[in-house]
């Protein structure tokens, strides 16, 4: 008889000490008894290690200099479950700044189940605005650097989940169940080339091209603060000289190098040059418009910068 896979949730943590208790408070409360909860502190100077360790004795702390970023921090999480699990084993990576019900690690192993050798992503809703989707699946356009998504932003499935799985392009590091064969079969994260944005969309890439499945199921909520992930200039409003720096931050998932090697990365290269133009003009039209529609009286987020 096949034991029971393992999860191993993977958290990288840069301070906000207040959003990492309030997940891993979320995780301690899951039916699944198999779950093992890796917190990478990269760098933290709110006493993160200290405060985890003490609340969550049963919480793996592993730490880091302050220059891992998301995929090395994610990485050294993965690598430290690489060594303790079985092939019918799971890595759950997701961000500090979420939430999940306690049924939440089940609903996604449901799916494994009835799906091997899949990715399963999450729903991703926003906290700040209960009802509105961040993530619910993603059909990219190639060609011309664009998405598609199929059900309307707002919807009412926070208390009735959407019973539904759907295949999808791509998958964010923002709740997502990887196999751990597909670490075994690919390697880790790209931390070199994309340490902060793009390596979890490239790694669910890779995994695709090796016959791996890409499923989102939306069933499986994360609800998330949308205002404190990363440089988010659709909330802030940015005089001219931050809004070109949008555009260069390792922060700011339009950064044009990291869209360019995301591109690269994913892509052929006649096909990867389309689309790097596709994006970055895309991303140059949307930022103007966001920042027209803030100054005109849209509301503006409390943004927090999450190294």
């Amino acid at each position: 008889m096949t034991p029971d896979p393992h999860v191993f949730v993977v958290i990288p943590v840069h301070d906000r000490i207040e959003y990492t208790l309030a997940c891993l408070e979320s995780f301690s409360q899951q039916t699944c008894p198999n779950v093992t909860v890796i917190v990478v502190d990269d760098g933290s100077t709110d006493g993160t290690k200290a405060v985890v360790q003490q609340r969550y004795p049963s919480t793996v702390v592993l730490s880091g200099d302050g220059s891992l970023w998301w995929a090395g921090a994610t990485n050294r999480g993965v690598f430290w479950a690489l060594g303790r699990a079985r092939a019918e084993d799971f890595v759950l990576t997701m961000n500090n700044d979420t939430v999940v019900s306690s049924g939440y690690v089940d609903s996604l192993l449901s799916v494994a189940r009835e799906h091997p050798h899949t990715l399963i992503g999450s729903m991703a809703v926003d906290m700040g605005e209960e009802g509105k989707a961040l993530d619910w699946g993603l059909r990219v356009r190639w060609w011309i650097g664009g998405s598609v998504r199929d059900v309307p932003p707002v919807a009412p499935f926070l208390d009735s989940p959407i019973p539904d799985c759907r295949a999808v392009d791509v998958l964010p590091g923002r709740g997502t169940l990887i196999p751990i064969g597909a670490f075994r079969a690919l390697g880790p994260f790209d931390q070199t080339s994309l340490p902060h944005y793009g390596a979890d969309y490239e790694f669910s890439r890779r995994a695709y091209s090796h016959g791996f499945g890409l499923l989102i199921n939306r069933a499986s909520v994360v609800r998330s603060h949308a205002d404190a992930t990363g440089l988010n200039p659709r909330l802030q409003k940015l005089g001219l000289l931050e809004f070109l720096r949008s555009f260069t931050s390792i922060r700011s998932h339009r950064s044009l190098l990291y869209t360019w090697r995301y591109s690269r990365l994913c892509l052929p290269p006649l096909q990867a040059a389309v689309f790097f133009v596709a994006m970055s003009v895309r991303n140059l039209v949307s930022g103007v418009r966001d920042q027209v529609r803030l100054r005109r009286g849209g509301t503006e987020g409390n943004v927090r910068a999450e190294k």
